[in-house]
């Protein structure tokens, strides 16, 4: 599935948050919920020019994973 989220102004970690709720809530009934999501972040500048940060000449590319773990106490 994609899914487009677009603002005028810098999307909030709230606003992000409300997406994955609202679609958790809209495929309950399915039985499903969100594993994974793949995102392309677009930056702005301090004067609302479109940029994009590189590192070393190369696109960032960041991989982020939770995981449910259990620590072992012996």
């Amino acid at each position: 599935m994609r899914i487009n989220i677009k603002g005028n102004n810098p999307i909030t970690s709230e606003q992000f948050k409300k997406v994955i709720d609202d679609l958790n809530a809209e495929y309950a009934p399915m039985g499903l919920k969100v594993k994974n999501m793949t995102c392309y972040v677009r930056f702005v500048d301090e004067s609302g020019t479109t940029v994009e940060p590189i590192k070393n000449g190369n696109e960032v590319i960041k991989n982020i994973t939770f995981k449910a773990v259990i620590e072992d106490k012996k």
